[in-house]
């Protein structure tokens, strides 16, 4: 697989893009391997934007949304990628850091269980989840 350079994100504009796009592959008349991709980084991830969708709260991870323009093919070429460069990031395009958050973290498992994977019971390294509130 050709490595694709990748740029941070540097507006909040990139990041409704990236949100856009894990909105497009989880499509259920989409593509089964991006819909298999999305749910995947759902399922692992550790940091997360939160965001409303029809009164719905959804979660996209920071370390794809932190980068600019990013695709599946784009996150499975770089193998730089980290979620603690991204979640800096972040921090300084939204001003202000994710947070625990027992009432997000609810909808979190909620929202995976609507998309029929289980969420492991810790982020990465057995961190907590943390989110950054968009709504």
């Amino acid at each position: 697989m050709e490595y694709i350079e990748n740029e941070f994100v540097k507006s909040q504009e990139d990041i409704q893009k990236n949100i856009e796009t894990i909105e497009a592959y989880l499509n259920p008349y989409g593509y089964k391997d991006k819909q298999f991709f999305a749910a995947n980084l759902i399922k692992n991830g550790t940091c997360f934007i939160a965001y409303k969708v029809d009164n719905e709260i959804r979660f996209a991870p920071s370390r794809f949304v932190g980068y600019a323009e990013n695709s599946m093919e784009k996150h499975e070429s770089n193998d730089y990628k980290d979620g603690r460069d991204t979640n800096e990031v972040i921090n300084r395009v939204l001003g202000f850091a994710p947070i625990e958050d027992a009432e997000i973290e609810t909808a979190y498992i909620k929202y995976c269980n609507k998309l029929f994977i289980t969420p492991k019971a810790k982020g990465a390294f057995g961190a907590k989840r943390k989110y950054w509130r968009m709504f």
